[in-house]
């Protein structure tokens, strides 16, 4: 035992001194990103990373992308985390594209216009609840084992960073670009653990999860470096307890990620997590040298298929979860933070792995829609926090304090240069409901007393809440001896000094302010509330109670004189904090959203969104005498404290068209059931091996991907000469989650099996009846739909799990063969329509022939209105046109509802203009309201939208009420232009 844990002691201290060298290595390669055991430095100044993740490819409107980003930098968000999915960009191998929709590089430019940070993760291998993990489609059927080193996937991958490193490269921060770290991989467990559950009870156990292929994590990393890619290389565990950080494979600044709650949204008031305590020493024990970094900490929650939806999901990662969890990893010592996810989106088309629907809303700070949720207040007051304040980001922990109540926990960091003292207060169970208050000990650079001083007042912590209370701090010219309050920002704006200070309404607060001896600091307050004073000495005590906003002028105590804000809750996530330039900021109060400010002259130039009509306050220089909201001058009038006031202008009333209304055309369209089909340009499905980790259990192989067909709905067709004793025909169907398929023998409906949210793949026996089978030829049509690919969790190619049939037996049939054929979307993995890309069709007739398109001509099908029935199984489509006109100057986030009786068993899916925005699933749910983006739809001119519904019977054959929607209404938001969306062309749709 003791000759085992030397050379375990030995074997730890040389891996250590390798990440020594390796650091010391990367750190030659460029200046501008530099690191420490405390944070990041960029350009030789401390950056307290605060990032959110967002996918460009869950928003096809490439313009949106600007508004996501303005809006997480208004929130104080100085980086976002961005995945790249190779699939996205790469229908086929040897193809790829950067163009319209999957243009990284207008997404760096826009980044950079916005001045936030990109975190770029390239992969291969994202997960992210996309299709394959991110792995294209054509991946699917290589034989050779993926993320690890092997000749046949390393030719793959090296195809795939040769086409988007050069991007990154180009758009490092080193070049002026806005990307300051690169991700390698993504978290890779030991082949020997070949489940989730092993992994996790190894991390229960506290054993280490050893790097299944180090040699394929150092690959990844050469690769890069020999692109270019200079900045600190990442990575993202799946827990602690790993060997990723030293030896083989290593990286600059390794990272774990932490989703405490889980992904179960159906109790949202129940806390299933605890907020971690140990990662401090696991962190200090692992990679003492390098910041501690998580790049995915949770911000919301995926919903499956047959979930409970996004709302339940939005309790329970709700402002409360914000703040009791993410202070919790700053007491910790966490000072780089990822959440994930902060935007989304959709999984528009085929995108999404089969565990998630349509909707990837994930519950976030920023909604599907674009909509700013309450969440994103207690993000904005954090964030702007964790920038404002300096000494956060170079802390260490130790025992400073502790409080009058048992039953609340105290973290105190302190400030390595300063002294500066951070208190972090929580429950010791951080789930508790109890509503306390209490006392703090504190032991600070300015001595040791306990806060609040006053009689008859005490700290109140809510249930499920947590402060930051700040104690030692020199802001400006002012020194802040303590608040029980927090602060949410402060800045030196013309010739005084101005901060916030918030905590919920009616609780009691008490600031202290360092003055001169000598000094006679006046104390004006503004407003309803009391503020009382008391000096001391050198100190300047306030007492007040939270409610509303009470602004409070201090002279006498400090050159400039303080502007100090006192907040309730719901005021101080009212307030924006906009940078006019490097050096200056001004303060703005009541906007639904400040996108930016800038500073000419003595006008000032903010811009913004409103939702009604709203009083604005801004705190700017006294050389300000103009200010103009987008553009427009707005009349403002000097308050008694010297801000400035006036009235923005809210939306237009907004109107669509009622869709239940409008003109629909009606088509069938299962053709493939007639058994004089022609179906001679089908892919002969013969087979006899897969690289499918799903052997089938007859043969010819019924798999789609082997055939190059890899989203959305498959077309089988079989024919055989069959005697009488035939009897019917038994059905493996591998869709995915949520999935199903429908049966047809010689045009005579068989019926149809959907598959449920809990399984990827259900059998089915389907009886013919007498006669049924012909002496002659017969014909079998097969419609499989598909939920898409799973992830490759393990490493163990699960992503090339079957989607098709693994059994295709007749009964009584004395092995008698079936002769078949397969059809997909048109064209395979040479994709047609190259600008919507490869996600977009499946292989419904209707999607073939172009039937979703704008511009096809549908004069000749039969006009009908909501609801329709149709009355009998198999596909038809829906078409109608509408025009929009939304007054420019606005964001209007539309939506298109599905509203119908859930015992009916029937699929739709929906194109918007040509782009495939909605999988519903009538009588599996949750999702019935389906966003779609402005650009996508366009918001001023014609609009089609086109619906295939799959009905599995009679009685769930129908088109029920379907209509658009207004989510919202802003005045503001920003120039969209409508995506290039190309027309019907009867020349390549060719069925």
């Amino acid at each position: 035992m003791v000759a085992k844990n030397w050379c375990y002691f030995i074997t730890y201290a040389l891996s250590l001194l390798v990440g020594a060298q390796t650091a010391l290595r990367t750190r030659a390669l460029q200046t501008a990103v530099t690191w420490d055991k405390y944070s990041l430095s960029i350009h030789n100044e401390r950056v307290f990373v605060f990032s959110g993740e967002f996918h460009y490819y869950r928003l096809p409107s490439p313009d949106l992308w600007k508004d996501v980003l303005e809006k997480m930098k208004a929130a104080g968000f100085n980086a976002a985390s961005v995945y790249f999915s190779w699939g996205y960009h790469s229908p086929k191998s040897g193809e790829y594209d950067f163009t319209g929709i999957r243009d990284v590089q207008k997404l760096f430019d826009i980044a950079n216009e916005v001045g936030i940070y990109i975190i770029s993760r390239a992969g291969p291998y994202i997960n992210a609840e996309v299709d394959s993990g991110g792995f294209p489609g054509w991946l699917t059927t290589t034989k050779d084992l993926t993320r690890v080193y092997s000749p046949e996937y390393t030719a793959a991958w090296t195809e795939w960073l040769s086409a988007i490193d050069p991007y990154i490269a180009k758009n490092q921060i080193t070049n002026k670009g806005p990307v300051i770290l690169n991700q390698v991989g993504k978290f890779i467990f030991n082949m020997c653990k070949t489940n989730t559950t092993s992994i996790k009870m190894s991390v229960a156990a506290n054993e280490q999860i050893e790097n299944s292929d180090p040699s394929y994590m150092q690959a990844l990393e050469d690769k890069f470096r020999a692109d270019g890619v200079i900045v600190p290389l990442t990575f993202n565990d799946a827990w602690t307890n790993s060997s990723f950080g030293h030896g083989v494979g290593a990286v600059d600044i390794y990272g774990f990620d932490s989703y405490p709650q889980g992904f179960d949204c159906t109790n949202p008031n129940i806390w299933p997590g605890s907020a971690q305590t140990y990662w401090r020493g696991y962190h200090e024990s692992f990679n003492p040298t390098e910041p501690l970094y998580i790049p995915e900490f949770q911000g919301g929650a995926f919903d499956p298929w047959g979930g409970v939806g996004y709302e339940k999901c939005a309790t329970l990662i709700n402002y409360q979860f914000e703040r009791v969890f993410y202070k919790n990893n700053y007491a910790q010592g966490v000072t780089m933070l990822n959440l994930y996810m902060t935007y989304g989106g959709t999984n528009w088309g085929n995108i999404g792995y089969p565990g998630v629907y349509t909707s990837y809303d994930y519950a976030g700070g920023i909604s599907e829609s674009r909509q700013l949720p309450y969440k994103y207040g207690e993000l904005k007051l954090q964030g702007h926090f964790t920038q404002t304040v300096k000494p956060f980001s170079t802390t260490f922990w130790f025992n400073g304090s502790t409080a009058d109540n048992s039953d609340i926990r105290v973290d105190t960091l302190q400030d390595v240069y300063t002294g500066t003292q951070f208190y972090i207060v929580r429950h010791q169970n951080s789930s508790s409901l109890v509503h306390d208050t209490f006392h703090l000990n504190v032991n600070s650079t300015d001595g040791t007393f306990t806060i609040p001083q006053q009689a008859s007042t005490a700290i109140t912590l809510d249930g499920r809440d947590s402060k930051i209370i700040v104690t030692g701090y020199d802001f400006g010219s002012h020194h802040l001896v303590y608040s029980t309050n927090e602060i949410f920002t402060h800045a030196q704006i013309g010739k005084r000094n101005v901060a916030l200070l918030y905590a919920f309404e009616g609780e009691d607060g008490e600031t202290a302010l360092k003055v001169n001896r000598s000094a006679k600091p006046a104390v004006k307050s503004f407003g309803n509330n009391p503020v009382t004073t008391c000096v001391n000495g050198t100190t300047l005590r306030l007492n007040y109670k939270h409610q509303g906003i009470t602004p409070v002028v201090i002279t006498g105590a400090a050159e400039p004189d303080l502007l100090l804000y006192l907040t309730g809750y719901d005021d101080a996530i009212k307030f924006w904090a906009p940078k006019v330039d490097d050096k200056q900021t001004v303060l703005v109060y009541g906007p639904y959203l400040v996108r930016g400010a800038s500073l000419k002259g003595t006008t000032l130039a903010l811009r913004g969104d409103t939702n009604a009509t709203t009083t604005i306050e801004i705190v700017a220089p006294e050389t300000v005498k103009t200010v103009t909201w987008n553009g427009e001058k707005i009349s403002v009038q000097t308050t008694l404290y010297g801000t400035l006031v006036g009235k923005l202008a809210g939306p237009a009333k907004i109107t669509v068209p009622n869709l239940l209304k409008a003109k629909w055309k009606f088509n069938w369209a299962s053709p493939e059931t007639d058994p004089n089909f022609d179906d001679s340009n089908w892919i002969v499905a013969n087979h006899s091996t897969t690289n499918s980790i799903t052997q089938p259990e007859t043969l010819p192989v019924l798999y789609a991907d082997d055939y190059g067909y890899h989203t959305g709905s498959i077309w089988f067709r079989g024919k055989f000469n069959g005697p009488s004793a035939i009897t019917g025909l038994e059905l493996l169907g591998q869709g995915g989650n949520g999935s199903g398929y429908l049966a047809w023998l010689n045009g005579e409906y068989l019926g149809g099996t959907p598959i449920p949210a809990t399984s990827s793949s259900a059998n089915a026996t389907y009886t013919f009846s007498k006669g049924q089978v012909k002496s002659g030829e017969n014909s079998i049509s097969l419609l499989l739909l598909t939920s898409g690919h799973d992830e490759d969790w393990n490493v163990d190619d699960q992503f090339k799990s079957a989607r098709g049939f693994g059994k295709a037996l007749l009964v009584g049939g004395n092995n008698t063969a079936i002769k078949w054929k397969v059809q997909g979307n048109l064209g395979g993995e040479d994709i047609v329509d190259k600008v919507r890309g490869p996600y977009n069709e499946g292989g419904l007739y209707g999607e073939r022939a172009g039937w979703h398109l704008p511009g096809f001509s549908d004069s000749k099908w039969q006009s009908v209105s909501l609801p329709y029935n149709f009355k009998q199984p198999g596909v038809a489509w829906f078409r109608t046109t509408f025009n929009l006109n939304i007054p420019s100057g606005h964001d209007v986030p539309l939506a298109f509802r599905f509203t119908d009786d859930k015992s009916k068993e029937y699929r739709a899916i929906f194109y918007v203009n040509g782009w495939q925005f909605g999988k519903y699933a009538n009588a599996l749910g949750p999702q019935t309201v389906f966003p779609v983006p402005e650009g996508i739809i366009k918001h001023n001119g014609q609009n089609t939208v086109a619906i295939g519904v799959i009905s599995f019977n009679a009685n769930s054959s129908e088109l029920a009420n379907f209509n658009i929607e207004i989510l919202g209404a802003y005045c503001g938001g920003i120039k969209v232009n409508d995506v290039e969306s190309p027309n019907y062309n009867k020349a390549v749709r060719r069925v």
